[in-house]
């Protein structure tokens, strides 16, 4: 069944890798062996359910113990003809997600968390008519991406069907109307791009047109990887109905726009900026999120240790200077900043920032948003900012010459200014 045989008999037992590597005690796995005698449940269950262990480390330690590949579902995107293997009323069932098809071996890789449900493997292979290879993954894993596999493959084709088979073509001299109808197929489509966006703690969307197919990226921890695609003719009535939910002009397809569009998903207010951009194929459209609850992190829990706490308190505690925070995009550069402003802002301070946009808002300091078209540029307000008498300013960035010395003399002067600074290569002449 597998080039790795999984060795069904549990030598070495999956409670006693735990301890090994040090995720439980002894004591803890006696407890653990005592409550099973009673619950029937599997030692893994138990373990994660007093909290002893977390899914991930009960996966790796299965992976470990059935030679097993381990892997990470929200980086790794599925092909479309393995989720056509296996219909979604059986993904959920069986709780396994298809991730490849190797047709010269007539192969398909699937991701469980329990490899050792034999008569879930036997269906799967019943049903495909394939062998089957097993990768491991942890089981909350699994079932956010049949959440995310097949919502996005019925979102699409059911918008295919309206586009195609009812209007034919997008109709823009509608406006509005002709894509806010709340159960329109392509509305849902775009819910559900967003709102998986949301689930996977994505910092960034990007949906690109290309010659025969438009792709839709997501970025997860600094990364961009490949989310879905789609065909191209369902780019126009995406990409409008994204325009309309941002306030953007949907006629105008020649010039780059930007808009924003709020949203509620879980009690969780998110802020989403829209950005487009005319290219060969179409508009490319790159959605920012703004999480507020994700923002407010707090120093405690940015994942620095005790020594990289102790240097950064020590900088922040200095009544004036300058502190650079630099790294790539979605590096954490605004999440460190805010956490840092939410640590100082106090009544005794003024604390004034310069974003654009501002990301998010803070109780207590003063927030100022560049619009460029009005004159509010970033020399500008930071030249008013210095008569405010402020105490601490953030600037969002430094665009140019004026600004960078504006912000050096600012903390030349008894100030403290922080600013993000995305990280670039430089080439120096020899």
């Amino acid at each position: 069944m597998n080039k790795r045989e999984i060795q069904y008999d549990r030598k070495p037992l999956i409670g006693q890798i735990l301890v090994e590597q040090g995720y439980i005690l002894p004591e803890q796995l006696d407890l653990a062996l005592k409550e099973q005698t009673v619950t029937n449940l599997r030692i893994g269950e138990i373990l994660v359910k007093n909290g002893w262990v977390t899914e991930k480390d009960l996966a790796e330690a299965i992976s470990k113990q059935t030679n097993l590949p381990f892997v990470s579902l929200s980086m790794f995107r599925p092909m479309e003809e393995a989720i056509d293997a296996i219909p979604e009323s059986m993904a959920r069932r069986l709780e396994v997600v298809p991730l490849s098809i190797d047709e010269n071996a007539n192969k398909l890789t699937v991701a469980v968390s329990d490899p050792f449900n034999i008569l879930a493997l036997d269906e799967i292979r019943m049903i495909t008519g394939m062998d089957v290879d097993v990768v491991i993954a942890t089981l909350s894993d699994i079932k956010r991406a049949i959440e995310t596999l097949y919502a996005l493959r019925s979102s699409i084709d059911e918008a295919l069907v309206e586009v195609v088979e009812e209007r034919g073509e997008f109709d823009l001299s509608k406006g509005e109307e002709a894509v806010s109808i709340d159960d329109a197929p392509v509305v849902k489509l775009v819910n559900t791009i967003l709102g998986q966006a949301v689930d996977n703690s994505a910092s960034d969307v990007h949906i690109e047109p290309f010659e025969n197919e438009t792709r839709v990226r997501y970025r997860i921890d600094g990364v961009l990887f490949d989310m879905l695609t789609f065909p191209k003719h369902l780019h126009p009535p995406v990409s409008s109905r994204i325009k309309i939910m941002s306030g953007m002009d949907i006629a105008e397809k020649r010039h780059p726009q930007d808009g924003r569009i709020l949203l509620r998903v879980a009690g969780r207010r998110i802020d989403i900026r829209v950005s487009s951009l005319p290219a060969i194929y179409g508009e490319k459209l790159v959605m920012r999120l703004l999480d507020q609850a994700t923002a407010m992190v707090g120093l405690e829990r940015l994942g620095l240790d005790s020594d990289e706490r102790v240097v950064l308190d020590k900088i922040i505690e200095v009544p004036y200077g300058i502190i650079l925070v630099t790294g790539p995009t979605g590096s954490g550069k605004s999440t460190t900043l805010y956490s840092v402003i939410q640590n100082l802002n106090s009544y005794e301070v003024n604390i004034t920032t310069v974003e654009d946009p501002v990301e998010y808002t803070i109780a207590g300091v003063n927030q100022v948003q560049i619009n460029e078209k009005a004159g509010l540029t970033f020399d500008t307000v930071l030249r008013s900012i210095l008569r405010q008498d402020p105490d601490i300013i953030l600037v969002g960035e430094m665009r140019d010459t004026e600004t960078a010395q504006l912000a050096v003399r600012a903390a030349l002067t008894g100030h403290l200014v922080c600013q993000p600074f995305i990280r670039m290569t430089l080439q120096v002449p020899s």
